[in-house]
């Protein structure tokens, strides 16, 4: 007789959306995150920008239940990113989320001088 254990995937608490104001083209924003793990399994966590792997964070075993906040920093350039957030305990398939980041640049130009020429002509 084998004993089937049922171990559930970790549970992320996805961030809401971010958006952010764009100045000379992209800006440094910051995504949070909450992992849980209640079997206490240590938790690998994959961040993806549009599709590529940006960064991994390794939460070690936390006995009982493994609890982290997660964090996620990088340069985004103007527009709308896809952040999709992994999180595996290495006996299930991974639990995933997904937000957005959104980049705009809203702030009217600055004039720092205004230069004019004036000509007369005779008649």
């Amino acid at each position: 007789f084998a004993t089937v254990t049922n171990v559930p995937a970790p549970t992320i608490i996805c961030p809401e959306p971010l958006n952010l104001e764009c100045t000379n083209g992209s800006v440094v924003g910051t995504v949070q995150a909450g992992v849980v793990d209640t079997n206490g399994y240590p938790v690998e966590v994959v961040w993806t920008v549009n599709g590529i792997a940006y960064q991994t964070n390794n939460i070690p075993s936390g006995g009982n239940m493994t609890q982290s906040n997660v964090t996620f920093t990088a340069s985004f350039e103007e527009g709308e990113h896809t952040v999709v957030i992994s999180a595996s305990n290495g006996q299930i398939a991974p639990a995933s989320c997904t937000t957005t980041v959104t980049v705009s640049d809203t702030l009217p130009p600055i004039c720092f001088g205004l230069r004019t020429t004036e000509w007369c002509w005779s008649v």
